[in-house]
């Protein structure tokens, strides 16, 4: 029904209209949605690249899932003299890097804990810049830690210790000026 199809955003098979999305092609291709046999003939039939490109996409999941290299240097060979340029020249870069690719197929190791880890941590790096001081940085670390968020660092060891003890009013310490971006160039990254 049309409803469904817009739910889904593939789009409709009606009596008065009938149509597809393109999030409806990109589902079919990358999410293996369902289309109608109509859809499929008229996509292939007028987009003859996009039955090349599911192929593609089909493939390289397979070397995935069956984890055999030689399907790797198969899929780089034939798509290196694809006619599409996007995929002549992702077998190109797999071919630059066939060694990491190689090991990505063969095992199960990953590094995606490790980079998730660097992307979250830069990303409060970027939202502190400019905002003195390690200690509201490790304030920061530690709250989202509390509150459940997805980041490494330690509990603090006592709530009211941060409560206690403002970050900008330090009586008696050392300056942070060392820590804030001012006019002197001393800006931390």
């Amino acid at each position: 029904t049309m409803t469904e199809c817009l739910k889904y955003k593939t789009g409709s098979t009606g009596k008065e209209k009938d149509y597809i999305t393109r999030e409806g092609v990109f589902r079919h291709m990358w999410m293996n949605t369902e289309l109608t046999d109509d859809h499929k003939k008229y996509i292939y039939e007028k987009y003859p690249n996009i039955q090349e490109l599911h192929c593609c996409i089909k493939e390289f999941r397979n070397i995935f899932k069956k984890r055999k290299v030689p399907l790797l240097y198969l899929f780089v060979e034939k798509y290196s003299k694809s006619a599409l340029k996007p995929l002549k020249s992702f077998a190109d870069g797999l071919r630059r890097d066939i060694d990491a690719v190689e090991n990505a197929v063969a095992y199960e190791y990953s590094n995606g804990f490790v980079e998730g880890t660097n992307s979250r941590l830069k990303m409060i790096k970027r939202t502190m810049y400019g905002r003195c001081g390690k200690r509201l940085l490790e304030a920061k670390l530690r709250y989202m830690r509390s509150t459940g968020k997805r980041i490494i660092a330690e509990e603090p060891e006592s709530p009211d210790r941060w409560l206690k003890e403002p970050w900008n009013n330090h009586q008696g310490a050392e300056s942070d000026s060392a820590d804030c971006g001012d006019d002197a160039g001393n800006r931390t990254e």
